[in-house]
C-alpha cells in the first residue's frame, strides 16, 4: 500500500512539474515576443467571366480571405468554387498571389505581395484575351512568414471560353465554316447540272410561212 502510495505521489508531483514548465514557457515566449502559432482558416476565390469576346480586355480579380468571421454560407461556397486551407498566421506575414494564364496577355506583375493585414486581401490584373479558343486561368496562392519563408497555400482555376463578337465559339465557326462550304459546293454542282440539261435542249425549228407572191409551197405540193 505504502508503495503505491508513493507512486502515485510521483506521478502527481510530475505532472505539477510539467504544468509549471510549460506555464513558464509560455510566459518566456510571451515576454520575448516570440509568436505561438495560430491555424486558421483561409480561402481564395478568382472572378472572371466564363465567355468572353476575342480581341478584349478583361479584369481579373483573386481574393485571399483569412478570417475566423466569415459567414457560413459564405464559407461554403468558397469551399465549393474556391480553395480552402490552413495557415499558421503571424505577425507581418504577407501573402503572395501569381496568375498563370498560357495564351493571354497579362498587363503588369503576374506575381503580387501583399501584407496579411485584413480579413481580405483583393489582387487584380488586366488580361486581353486575344484569339478565340479554350483557356485556363489559374491563380496560386502562398504565404511568407517574417523570414520570407514561402509556403504553397492552393490554387484555383477557371476554364475561360473566347467567343467571336456574334458569340460563336472557334468549334462553332469551323463547323459554320464547313456547312457554307458544303452549300457552296452543292450549289455549283446543281448549275453546272441544269446549264448542260438546257444545253441538251434543242427547240424545235419554225413551221415555214406560205410564199407572199402565188408560188406554191413545196411541202403541199408534196403531199399532192
Amino acid at each position: 500500500m505504502l508503495v503505491a502510495i508513493l507512486v502515485a505521489g510521483y506521478f502527481v508531483l510530475s505532472l505539477v512539474s510539467e504544468a509549471k514548465r510549460f506555464k513558464l514557457t509560455l510566459e518566456n515566449a510571451t515576454r520575448g515576443g516570440v509568436s505561438l502559432p495560430r491555424f486558421i482558416e483561409a480561402f481564395g476565390s478568382l472572378f472572371l467571366p466564363s465567355s468572353i469576346t476575342e480581341s478584349t480586355t478583361k479584369k481579373v480579380t483573386a481574393t485571399f480571405y483569412a478570417s475566423e468571421h466569415l459567414p457560413q454560407s459564405f464559407v461554403e461556397h468558397l469551399k465549393k468554387d474556391g480553395m480552402a486551407a490552413r495557415i499558421d498566421k503571424a505577425e507581418a506575414m504577407q501573402v503572395r498571389a501569381e496568375l498563370l494564364a498560357p495564351g493571354v496577355e497579362i498587363s503588369g506583375d503576374a506575381k503580387q505581395d501583399k501584407p496579411l493585414d485584413s480579413e481580405a486581401i483583393p489582387f487584380e490584373w488586366f488580361c486581353r484575351f486575344k484569339d478565340r479558343g479554350t483557356y485556363e486561368v489559374t491563380v496560386r496562392f502562398a504565404v511568407l512568414d517574417p523570414q520570407s519563408v514561402v509556403t504553397s497555400v492552393g490554387e484555383v482555376r477557371k476554364r475561360i471560353e473566347v467567343t467571336t463578337p456574334g458569340g460563336m465559339t472557334q468549334r462553332w465557326v469551323w463547323i459554320a465554316g464547313l456547312i457554307s462550304g458544303t452549300v457552296a459546293f452543292i450549289g455549283g454542282v446543281l448549275a453546272i447540272i441544269g446549264f448542260f440539261r438546257k444545253k441538251g435542249t434543242v427547240a424545235p425549228a419554225p413551221a415555214a410561212l406560205p410564199p407572199t407572191d402565188g408560188t406554191p409551197n413545196p411541202a403541199t405540193r408534196r403531199g399532192n
